[in-house]
Order: C-alpha cells, then sequence, then structure tokens
C-alpha cells in the first residue's frame, strides 16, 4: 500500500514537473515573442521616423535651395535695378531737358498760341493791313521771306510738311530768330545752319496739332521788347552744357508736381537710394508723404502758391485776350502722363487715356468757356481748385503706391542691409571715393583708452564717446564725422540732443534737491521734471522761467517762500552749473555716458536700480533707457557691418603697438 502511494506521488510529481517545463517552455516562448513584436515595433517606427527625417531634410533643402536662389535672383534683380537707376540718373538731364522743349513746343502749337499777337495787341491793325497789301501784290516776297524757316524748322524737328500746312492755315506770321541773332539782308540767307524761326497764331483760328516751334514765354512778370530779336534757345539734343540753356526758366511753367518727381518713389529708386535704406533698418514706419515739412517747407509751399495763382491770372486772363496760355497745357500733359504712369500699360488703357485725356479738345474747351467770362459765367478759381486736387489725389495714389512697396521691401532690406552696406562702401573705398582717415583716429582713440578690450566693446565706448562729444557734435555735418557714421548724420546728432537733454534735466533736478534741504520726494521731484519737460520743449523758454519754476517748486516742497537770497542763488548755481565748461555739468554727463556704456556692455540691460540714483539719474530712468536702446541698435548694425574694417584696424594698432611704432596715425 505504501508502495503504490509512493508511486503515485512520484507520478503525481513526474506528471507536474513535466506541466511546469511545458508552462515555462510556453512562458519564455511568449516572452521571447512578446519581445520580438517590440523589436519588430521599435524597428517599424524607427524607419517610419528614419523616413520623416529624411523627408524633412530633404524638404528643408530644397527649401533653402529655393530661398539662396531666389535670394540670388532677387540680389542680380536688385543690382540690374541699381545700374538701370544709375544710368537713369545720368541721362535723366538730357532725358528732361528733351522732354520739356518737345512738350513744350508742341502744346504752345497744339493751343494756338500766340505770344507776339498777344504782347504786341496794338500792333495787330497795322500788321494785318501789312499783310493784305503783301497779299495782293507780294506773295512772292512773303514765300521767300518765310523760305528758311521751313529748312530750319526740319533741322531741328524733321516736320517739314506738318510745319507748312501749318503756316497756310495761319493767318498771322512774324519772325523773331530763335537762338542766336543773324543779319539777312535782301536775297541773303541766314548763316547759321540750324536757327529755329518763332510763330505767331492768332488764338481765333483753331487747327490740328502740329510741330511748328514757337518761342518760349518769358518768366513770369518780365516784359518783352516790343520787337524781339533773341530768344531763348532750348535744343533738342543734349550736347550743350545745362549752364548755357536757361532750363531752370521752365520750372516756372511746370506744376509743383510732375511726372519726373514723382519717378523718385520708384522701386528701383528706391532699392539704388542708399540712405533712403539704411534709415529704414532704423524706422520700421518710415512712409513717404509729402515734402512740406522741413526748412525748405515755406519755400516749396510759397512756390506752389505762386504757381496756382499764376494758373488762375493764366486762365483769367487768356478769356480777354491780354495773355497767352503756357502754364495750362502743360499742366494738362503732366496731369495726363502721371496717369499713364501709374496705370500698368495695354493698348486698351492707352486708347481709353487718350480718348478722355485729349488735351487739345480740352484747351478748346476751356478757351470757349473762358470767351464768356465777361458775363461772369466763367471763375478762374473753381478751374484751379479743380486742377490742384487731381494734382494732389494723383501724388497722393503714387505716394500710397510707394509706401506699399516700402512695407513689402522692409524685410528683405533690413535683412540684406550689412552686407549690402559693406558692399556699397567697400566699392567706394576701392574706387577712391572715401577714406578712412577719420574712421582709423576715432576708433584708434579709443584703443587708446581700452587697450585690452575686444574691438566690440572699444566700438561701443567710440560711439558714446562721440554721441556725448558737445564739440565733435556741434555741428554734426557728414565731413566731420567717421567716414562708417556719415549716414547717421542725423541720426547722432538727434542722439547726441536727447543725451544734452538728459544731462540737463538731471543737473536741474539736482539743483532742486539742493534748494529743497534735503525735504524732497519722489513724488515732488517727479512733478517738477515734468514741468521741467514741457518748460525746456517750448521755444521761447529762457533760463529765467526756468529759474522762478525751481523756485517756485522748492518753495513748495519746503512750505515757505524763497527769499530773494536764495533767489538770486539758485539763479546764479543754474547759470553756471548748465555751462559747456563747468565741472558739475561735466560730471553729469560722464555719469550719463557710463549708463550707456554699460547698457551696451550688458548686451541691453540697465544697470541696477541703486547704480541710477547713486548717479543722480532715478528719475531720468525711461529716458536714459530709451536712448540706450537707440544706441544699442545703431552700434549693433554698425558692428555687424564694419566688423572686418574694425578687426583689421584693431589687428593693425596692436601690431604697430609691438613693435614699438607709433600707434597714433596721423
Amino acid at each position: 500500500m505504501n508502495a503504490r502511494m509512493l508511486q503515485a506521488t512520484l507520478n503525481r510529481s513526474a506528471f507536474l514537473y513535466e506541466r511546469r517545463l511545458k508552462i515555462k517552455h510556453r512562458a519564455d516562448l511568449i516572452k521571447r515573442k512578446v519581445l520580438l513584436q517590440r523589436h519588430r515595433d521599435r524597428l517599424v517606427a524607427l524607419k517610419r521616423k528614419t523616413k520623416v527625417d529624411i523627408a524633412q531634410s530633404a524638404a528643408d533643402l530644397n527649401r533653402h535651395r529655393l530661398m539662396q536662389a531666389r535670394a540670388e535672383q532677387f540680389g542680380a534683380l536688385v543690382e540690374r535695378a541699381q545700374h538701370v537707376a544709375i544710368t537713369k540718373r545720368l541721362e535723366r538731364c538730357v532725358s528732361m531737358r528733351r522732354s520739356f522743349t518737345t512738350s513744350f513746343a508742341d502744346l504752345v502749337i497744339d493751343t494756338n498760341l500766340s505770344l507776339d499777337a498777344y504782347l504786341e495787341a496794338d500792333d495787330e491793325a497795322a500788321e494785318r493791313e501789312e499783310r493784305n497789301e503783301m497779299g495782293r501784290g507780294g506773295v512772292g516776297d512773303l514765300q521767300a521771306h518765310f523760305s528758311h524757316g521751313a529748312g530750319t524748322t526740319t533741322a531741328r524737328f524733321g516736320t517739314t510738311s506738318t510745319n507748312a500746312a501749318a503756316r497756310e492755315r495761319s493767318p498771322t506770321w512774324s519772325e523773331p530768330q530763335f537762338g542766336t541773332q543773324h543779319s539777312t539782308g535782301p536775297g541773303s540767307h541766314p548763316t547759321d545752319p540750324a536757327p529755329a524761326v518763332g510763330i505767331a497764331l492768332h488764338t481765333t483760328s483753331i487747327r490740328s496739332p502740329s510741330k511748328a516751334l514757337t518761342p518760349l514765354p518769358p518768366a513770369p512778370h518780365t516784359p518783352l521788347p516790343a520787337a524781339m530779336h533773341r530768344t531763348w534757345s532750348v535744343p533738342l539734343t543734349g550736347g550743350s552744357s545745362p549752364s548755357s540753356q536757361p532750363l531752370a526758366d521752365l520750372d516756372a511753367y511746370l506744376p509743383p508736381v510732375t511726372r519726373y518727381t514723382l519717378r523718385e518713389l520708384e522701386v528701383t529708386e528706391i532699392l539704388a537710394n542708399v540712405q533712403l535704406r539704411h534709415d529704414l533698418v532704423f524706422n520700421g514706419d518710415m512712409q513717404f508723404r509729402p515734402n512740406v515739412d522741413g526748412d525748405r517747407g515755406p519755400v516749396r509751399a510759397a512756390k506752389t502758391a505762386a504757381y496756382w495763382t499764376e494758373i488762375a491770372d493764366e486762365l483769367a486772363q487768356a478769356s480777354n485776350g491780354t495773355r497767352a496760355w503756357f502754364r495750362v497745357p502743360l499742366l494738362l500733359l503732366e496731369l495726363k502722363e502721371i496717369v499713364r504712369e501709374l496705370v500698368p500699360p495695354s493698348t486698351e488703357f492707352e486708347t481709353m487715356l487718350n480718348e478722355h485725356m485729349d488735351i487739345e479738345w480740352i484747351t478748346q474747351q476751356l478757351q470757349k468757356k473762358t470767351g464768356v467770362a465777361v458775363v461772369g459765367v466763367f471763375k478762374a478759381e473753381q478751374y484751379v481748385t479743380g486742377f490742384r486736387t487731381c494734382l494732389e489725389v494723383l501724388e497722393f495714389m503714387k505716394l500710397d503706391f510707394a509706401n506699399h512697396h516700402l512695407k513689402k521691401l522692409r524685410p528683405w532690406i533690413v535683412e540684406n542691409a550689412a552686407e549690402f552696406e559693406w558692399k556699397y562702401f567697400k566699392e567706394t573705398f576701392e574706387s577712391k571715393l572715401v577714406t578712412v582717415h577719420t574712421t582709423r583716429a576715432w576708433f584708434e582713440a579709443s584703443l587708446e583708452r581700452l587697450p585690452i578690450e575686444k574691438p566690440a566693446t572699444v566700438l561701443n565706448e567710440a560711439l558714446v564717446s562721440l554721441i556725448a562729444d558737445h564739440d565733435a557734435m556741434q555741428p554734426a555735418t557728414p565731413t566731420t564725422l567717421p567716414e562708417t557714421l556719415r549716414m547717421d548724420t542725423a541720426r547722432l546728432a538727434a542722439y547726441h540732443n536727447e543725451f544734452q537733454d538728459i544731462s540737463i534735466m538731471a543737473a536741474l533736478l539736482m539743483l532742486f534737491r539742493q534748494a529743497c534741504s534735503g525735504k524732497a520726494r519722489p513724488t515732488g521731484v517727479a512733478a517738477t521734471k515734468q514741468t521741467l519737460w514741457t518748460l525746456l520743449n517750448e521755444a521761447d523758454t529762457t533760463m529765467d522761467h526756468v529759474t522762478a519754476q525751481l523756485v517756485h517748486d522748492a518753495g513748495q516742497v519746503r512750505g515757505v517762500v524763497l527769499g530773494e537770497a536764495e533767489r538770486h542763488l539758485v539763479a546764479q548755481l543754474v547759470d553756471k552749473t548748465l555751462a559747456l565748461d563747468n565741472p558739475v555739468f561735466a560730471l553729469v554727463q560722464q555719469r550719463v555716458a557710463r549708463v550707456l556704456a554699460a547698457y551696451l556692455a550688458a548686451g541691453g540691460v540697465m544697470p541696477p536700480s541703486a547704480d541710477l540714483a547713486r548717479a543722480g539719474l532715478a528719475e531720468c530712468v525711461v529716458e536714459v533707457e530709451d536712448l540706450a536702446k537707440k544706441v544699442k541698435a545703431l552700434a549693433d548694425h554698425h558692428r555687424a557691418t564694419y566688423a572686418p574694417l574694425y578687426d583689421a584696424m584693431c589687428q593693425s594698432w596692436h601690431a604697430r603697438r609691438r613693435n614699438g611704432a607709433p600707434t597714433t596715425v596721423g
């Protein structure tokens, strides 16, 4: 019985052991399958991630290549645009002379102007009688008298047949010599191969346009002699020098805004304007606007008002036959040409423009309306207002287009500003149009003060010293500043003025605390500061006003009115402290300069408030930080642009120092 139980126990143990082995084997198999599946999933995920990374890298590479190709293409277009703009500048004088002359001559003839007839109205009857007599018995002599005019006009314009037809339609002709005076006798001909003939026509004759040349009118309010033997000569070729031709006189007959002035707003002009591209880096809100500000603003406004007054007088006086029309046709022509340049060219638009802006037809309609001025129907002011509004609207449209292009171009211009300006400066230097003598002296003077510092630190110190230097910035002109900073002349002058204002305010607040006998509180100092800023920004403020305000505020803080002796003492302290050679004012300026230098050295972080308070600048921290941000923007861009130049100067200076040579270059 025991043996049987033992056998059963052994069998059961063997069965359990075998079962355990099977279960263990199955568990190991399952575990291997799980691990294998995990590895398989990991490989699939890794493969998928690798594919994604490869695709992303390929996309980034393609994007980079595309951006590089576009940048190179756009850069090539910009360079080509710059070359085209330079070429256009060189041709502009000749082009404007040719266009002004052609337009003036054509329009004067197209609108049937008569210079001599208007200026010699008293001789009309005599001329008409003489013409009738010649028509009765001397037609051949009359033809011979003007035979040389056809040849000369052909030589200048190449329109002989048109001029001949114009002569046949013209009831009255006069012969003032155009350009150089020639002496002619009976049967003789001028020796000048290309003299121009003057034509006088009555306004009662309406005819089609011709190319016959009419002498240019005199300057406004300039009387002409009764017999004109010498008139202006404006050749169509560009061979003669501008000084020998009175082209400036045409300015009086052109509107204040022309197609030529608006062409300065083209994209090619923007890209070719180095100063404009440089200013865009610092002023993201820069926009074009009508140029009515600045020192020349009143002059331009007076010139514009005088022009529209002349237009009104010309319209009014032409109605009673006492004055010819010269400005009105030119004004209409400029309006038409500005519209043509605002719209992309097309055949349909050109046809529509010529149909709706027919200058000859418009001029004839104006002449008809001016003919009834005697009964009060015509008012010149209404037409002047209409013309002026049209010109202003077209100008604002062009400005809007230009500002749109400026906004779109600014990111690209800013991104490539450093490279572009360095290339421009390098080309200018290699062309020997500019030197670096002033820049070297300015930079090495800072190196003498900071011989072991990095070039970036030396440049920051030199820039702050330049802004704080009153002698160098008064007056700030491009020839007195370093060559690398000459595009920042106005900007540096503005920074220097802000630096001076902060120094003056800090000095005045220091005197205010002394006048308060230690009773001044931050709120009271802040209120006095705001009042002083308001006073200092007024043009008619004097030191007496500033002193009176300091005395008044100090009396309020102390609770007593300052006596006459204290008033006199405060006035003396104000006058002495704000003198440029005063040690106290110089100390305040040094403190402001040190704060600016510390801001640049810290990468755009202001010093602690405690340091500013010890320097006496706690109340001016907002103004100091605002100026420091502007100086940092200028320093960063300047260093990014001209770093190779300053590194070379620094290496040269240290090499001369090691060799014992003089470190200052004369």
